[in-house]
């Protein structure tokens, strides 16, 4: 299998922004929210949450399988060039049980992560042969 690596980004790419473990996003709303306004602002990127991304903390908690989606839908998302983890935390390993095979061998994306988010960076390296 040959690695596949994405191309880089470019002024006005979509960016999809992704809760794959603690919602930090949804306690410090003001805090993201520079954040978010910052990069797009400096890079001229165009940032898109993913649909669960901004979800409350007991939401994110008990709903590994729908953060997962999450990743899978900005995987799948043809117009979104990147995907960066909000912020990191060690709940994002009780995705891993519901991942799928199939979900990124033919999808080049830039996957930018913090902290344990790595688990995801290391599966899909290591699955997937995909260079991030």
């Amino acid at each position: 299998m040959e690695l596949m690596k994405p191309k880089k980004l470019n002024k006005g790419d979509s960016v999809a922004f992704i809760t794959l473990s603690w919602a930090g996003a949804s306690v410090y709303k003001d805090r993201y929210l520079i954040g978010k306004k910052q990069l797009a602002e400096t890079f001229d990127l165009d940032i898109i949450e993913t649909p669960h991304a901004l979800k409350d903390e007991d939401w994110i908690y008990n709903k590994p399988k729908e953060r997962l989606n999450d990743f899978i839908w900005a995987f799948k998302n043809p117009d979104i060039k990147a995907i960066f983890t909000i912020i990191g935390g060690d709940d994002s390993v009780r995705m891993l049980q519901y991942l799928n095979d199939n979900l990124v061998e033919t999808i080049k994306k830039i996957l930018k992560y913090l902290s344990v988010s790595q688990i995801q960076q290391l599966v899909i390296l290591s699955v997937y042969m995909l260079v991030s």
